[in-house]
C-alpha cells in the first residue's frame, strides 16, 4: 500500500469508526483524536490536538506505554464524561482500551496510540439495527400485501362463492381469530389477505407462514425468533420471528393442521398471554397480532385421535369459514380462466384466448385441484399452443377428451347409463352447453353410485361433494 492510500485509509478509519482513537508523539503531545472520542471531553477537538495528553486525560496511562514499549489492553476501564479516564472507580461509561507504541521502519519510537471500544454503544447500535431490521420486515410485508387485491377483486359470482365472500367481509369487522378450511387450491390465503385488507389492521403487516413447509426443528425460531448465540449458526444479534414481524397487524398460519403437538402448546400460550419468548431470550416480548389460520385437514378427526389440541382449536376457530371447491361453482370456471390468461397476456404481451371447444373441456372437468390446477393447466396450454388460440389438443389428455361433450364413463356403469350416454353422444351436436353439462353430471353420478353399490354417502365422497348436494342434484335431474 502506498503512503497516500495508507493515509486515506487511516483518515477514513478515524472518521467513520464507532471506536475512539487518539495518537500522541514520543513527548506526549496529541497528534490526532477523532470526533467519536473527543465528544466525551469538555474541549473541542482542535483544542486537544497539539497539547499534552494529560491536559485532557489527567489519569492517562499513555506515558507508561511510551516508557515500557508495551501493548496494554484492558476491559475494566471507565470513562468519566468531561473529566477523563478513571482506572479505579467503576462509574461512568464502560470502555475497553487498547494502547500500543508506534515505531518507524528502523524501530525508532515515534509515539503511541489508543483505541477505545464502547460496549454500551455497540449494544445500542445492535439494538437500533434490530429495530431497523424489524421495521424493514414489516414494510416489506406491507408492500407485498398492498400489491394484492381485497374482497372487491376476489373472483367468483356463484351464489356459494358470494356467501363465502360475505362471511369474510363480516369477519373483517372484528378482531377475532378466523379458521379458514378448504381443499388445496381453493383460495384460503387469498381469503386471509382479503380479511386483513378489509380490517382495521390493513395498514400494518400481513405475515404468512406455512406450518407444514418448514422443518419441525426450525419452526419455533421462524415463529418466535431467536437471540444471538442461541444455537450454532444463529445470526449475530438474533432475528425477530414472524409474530414480531406481524406486530400490530395479522399473522396467517397456513396448514395449521401440520403443526407438531409440542409447537401447538407454545402457540396456545402465545394466544393466551399475547407475548412470545425468543429462543435464548431471557424475557417475554409482548405482541399485538390478529391470528388467521387455514387447513385442508379435518381438525375434528385430528382432535379425536389426539393429533390436534382441542383447546388450541377453540382459540383459533372463533370464526369458521369454509372455502368452496371450483367444481361446485361451474359458472366461475371461465372467469378464473380468463383472469389467469389475462395475467399471462399482460406479462408476455400476447392476446391468447380459448377456443369454444377448449372452453367446453374446462367446463366439463371436475377440477380436483381447484383453482391451482386450473392455473397450472392454462399456463401449460399457453406455453404449448400455436398462435393465439388454445385448443383441446393443448390441454392434458384427460381434459381434451371431453371436447364435444363425449363422456368416457366406466364399463361398470349401468346398462341404462350406457345407453343414455351413448344416445347423448350421438345426438349432442345441436345441444346447448348447459344441456351437455347436465348429461355429463348425470353420467358421473350414475357411475359413482354403481361403483359404490348404490350408497349415496360413499358416492358423495368419491365425487368429493357434500351428500346434501348430491341429493339435490339427483332430485333436480329426476334420478331418485
Amino acid at each position: 500500500m502506498n503512503d497516500h492510500l495508507g493515509n486515506e485509509v487511516l483518515k477514513s478509519l478515524f472518521q467513520y469508526s464507532d471506536d475512539g482513537f487518539i495518537v500522541i508523539d514520543q513527548n506526549g503531545i496529541v497528534q490526532e483524536i477523532n470526533e467519536q472520542y473527543a465528544s466525551y471531553f469538555p474541549k473541542d477537538r482542535s483544542e486537544i490536538i497539539g497539547h499534552p495528553i494529560e491536559e485532557t486525560i489527567s489519569t492517562t496511562s499513555m506515558y507508561d506505554v511510551l516508557e515500557k514499549g508495551l501493548f496494554d489492553s484492558r476491559e475494566d476501564v471507565y470513562l468519566q464524561p468531561y473529566a477523563g479516564i478513571d482506572l479505579r472507580q467503576e462509574t461512568g461509561i464502560r470502555i475497553a482500551a487498547n494502547r500500543f507504541c508506534i515505531y518507524d521502519d528502523e524501530h525508532r519510537l515515534l509515539g503511541a496510540a489508543a483505541q477505545m471500544k464502547f460496549p454500551d454503544r455497540a449494544e445500542e447500535i445492535s439494538k437500533k439495527y434490530k429495530e431497523a431490521e424489524l421495521e424493514y420486515y414489516k414494510e416489506s410485508y406491507q408492500d407485498n400485501v398492498f400489491s394484492k387485491s381485497g374482497f372487491e377483486n376476489m373472483l367468483g359470482n356463484d351464489p356459494k362463492m358470494l356467501r363465502v365472500k360475505n362471511m369474510g367481509i363480516r369477519a373483517a369487522r372484528s378482531d377475532f381469530p378466523v379458521l379458514i378450511k378448504g381443499e388445496t387450491g381453493t383460495g384460503k390465503e387469498v381469503m386471509a389477505k382479503s380479511i386483513h385488507l378489509a380490517s382495521e389492521r390493513s395498514k400494518k403487516p400481513f405475515v404468512a407462514i406455512n406450518c407444514g413447509a418448514i422443518p419441525e426443528n426450525l419452526l419455533e425460531s421462524e415463529l418466535f425468533g431467536y437471540e444471538g448465540g442461541a444455537f450454532t449458526g444463529a445470526k449475530r444479534g438474533g432475528k425477530p420471528g414472524k409474530f414480531e414481524q406481524a406486530d400490530g397487524g395479522t399473522i396467517f398460519l397456513d396448514e395449521i393442521g401440520d403443526m407438531p403437538l409440542h409447537m401447538q402448546v407454545k402457540l396456545l400460550r402465545v394466544l393466551q398471554e399475547h407475548e412470545i419468548d425468543r429462543i435464548g431470550g431471557s424475557a417475554p416480548i409482548p405482541v399485538n397480532v390478529r391470528v388467521l389460520s387455514a387447513t385442508r385437514r379435518n381438525l375434528h378427526e385430528m382432535m379425536t385421535n389426539g393429533t390436534f389440541r382441542e383447546d388450541l382449536y377453540y382459540r383459533l376457530a372463533v370464526v369458521n369459514i369454509q372455502t368452496v371447491p371450483l367444481r361446485e361453482c361451474p359458472g366461475d370456471i371461465l372467469q378464473h380462466a380468463y383472469h389467469h390468461l389475462g395475467s399471462l397476456n399482460r406479462q408476455y404481451r400476447t392476446e391468447v384466448t380459448l377456443s369454444e371447444s377448449a372452453k367446453e373441456c374446462l367446463l366439463l372437468h371436475p377440477w380436483p385441484g381447484n383453482i391451482r390446477e386450473l392455473q397450472n393447466i392454462l399456463s401449460s396450454a399457453y406455453a404449448m399452443c400455436d398462435g393465439d388460440l388454445i385448443e383441446p389438443e393443448n390441454l392434458p389428455q384427460q381434459i381434451a377428451r371431453l371436447a364435444g361433450g363425449r363422456n368416457n364413463t366406466s364399463l361398470k356403469s349401468t346398462e341404462r347409463g350406457k345407453r343414455e350416454t351413448a344416445s347423448d353422444n350421438k345426438n349432442d351436436g345441436g345441444l346447448s352447453l348447459k344441456e351437455k353439462l347436465r348429461r355429463y353430471e348425470m353420467a358421473l353420478i350414475r357411475e359413482a353410485l354403481e361403483a359404490n353399490g348404490g350408497s349415496m354417502a360413499k358416492a358423495a365422497r368419491s365425487l368429493q361433494v357434500e351428500r346434501s348436494l348430491l341429493y339435490k342434484k339427483m332430485e333436480k335431474y329426476g334420478m331418485k
